[in-house]
């Protein structure tokens, strides 16, 4: 024998208990789902928690060995010392070539005596000379110290160019200073 039952109430009762069936069904999924991703970022913490750890450890090994690695050696030492001194020292050829080119044919040099700096002394360039023409003429002298103050091989130790001492008036005997400091001495 077959029953079925038509009454409104029965469909009607069916119809929420599939709804809450439904509705139970999507919550657990949400539930489930919710619990699925609390764990993978509990994993995915502990993962990158190692990393880190890992990272620190060698961040501390790297940074030791550029410690030991920078740590100069003594030749290393004795080479820098030697190269503060060659920068230190005067390079006395391009000076020379300097003079050399700049001086004019009236003008004759005697000496020529260039000074290094230490003990008190300060480092110089003194050249003397003659005129000769013979004359107290002292323009060929003027115009070589403007050349040779504007010659940047001189003027990058020597800025400081100047006329010294004259032997006696009217005489052809000169004297420039080239010097470090404001003063030549």
């Amino acid at each position: 024998m077959y029953r079925i039952n038509l009454y409104p109430e029965y469909v009607e009762r069916r119809h929420v208990a599939r709804w809450r069936m439904g509705r139970t069904a999507l919550v657990t999924a949400v539930l489930a789902f919710e619990f699925i991703l609390v764990i993978a970022l509990l994993i995915t913490g502990l993962l990158l928690k190692e990393q880190a750890d890992g990272l620190r450890v060698e961040i501390g090994r790297l940074s030791q060995r550029v410690d030991a690695a920078s740590g100069q050696r003594p030749e290393i030492d004795v080479a820098m010392r030697m190269m503060q001194l060659r920068l230190g020292r005067i390079d006395w050829s391009p000076k020379l070539a300097s003079v050399s080119q700049q001086i004019d044919w009236t003008l004759r040099l005697t000496e020529l005596m260039g000074q290094t700096e230490g003990r008190g002394r300060r480092a110089g360039l003194e050249l003397k000379g003659v005129i000769r023409t013979g004359g107290a003429e002292m323009q060929p002298v003027s115009l070589f110290m403007d050349a040779i103050r504007n010659d940047p091989r001189i003027s990058v130790d020597f800025p400081v160019v100047k006329l010294g001492n004259l032997e006696g008036a009217g005489s052809a005997r000169f004297q420039v200073l080239c010097a470090k400091g404001k003063e030549a001495s």
